[in-house]
């Protein structure tokens, strides 16, 4: 559900907003997004641990990882969708002044996923739908794929039925 594209889509309003530079990586520790392209496709240790751990990982200035390839002072936490930790949000800067906005920026990714995970389902079910219903006005309806399709549309017809198709057909200017 994490994906490239909607990843930097993350990184890009976040960043717009907040003027800090943040990294979007998943459950592996492989950077997806981030304010500096040139990162991207690198493995983020740190953002790994707080994946691995399930909690927040802060890097103070000084913290022997920041020697680590890459690694900069801020904090890192996991990002978890429907109760499974997915990847980790990473946002640059000293913990005590990004620690105050980093759990909303964790808020507004996990909110993110939701609604495009939603959006992704109700896309599904419009061309399921489209699908039986194109499947219904065939002269010669394969009934099995159907019923498929009413159980992939969670829904349970029950007697007596009513079908009605209308078909509409744009008026020329001649009519």
């Amino acid at each position: 559900m994490l994906t490239r594209e909607l990843a930097e889509r993350i990184v890009r309003e976040t960043m717009r907003r907040l003027n800090r530079n943040i990294n979007i990586m998943d459950q592996d520790g492989t950077i997806l997004a981030s304010g500096d392209p040139q990162r991207v496709g690198e493995r983020h240790a740190v953002a790994a641990e707080a994946v691995r751990r399930g909690e927040t990982v802060a890097i103070a200035p000084g913290d022997p990882r920041t020697r680590e390839g890459g690694v900069r002072p801020g904090v890192n936490m996991p990002i978890v969708f429907h109760g499974r930790t997915i990847g980790a949000i990473g946002i640059t800067g000293l913990p005590s002044e990004v620690a105050e906005f980093a759990e909303l920026v964790r808020m507004a990714t996990e909110l993110m996923l939701q609604q495009s995970y939603v959006m992704t389902l109700e896309e599904n079910r419009s061309r399921i739908a489209a699908s039986f219903f194109a499947a219904l006005e065939a002269p010669s309806p394969d009934y099995d794929s159907v019923r498929s399709l009413v159980r992939l549309l969670n829904a349970e017809p029950r007697p007596p039925y009513r079908v009605i198709v209308v078909r509409w057909a744009a008026l020329s200017e001649d009519h």
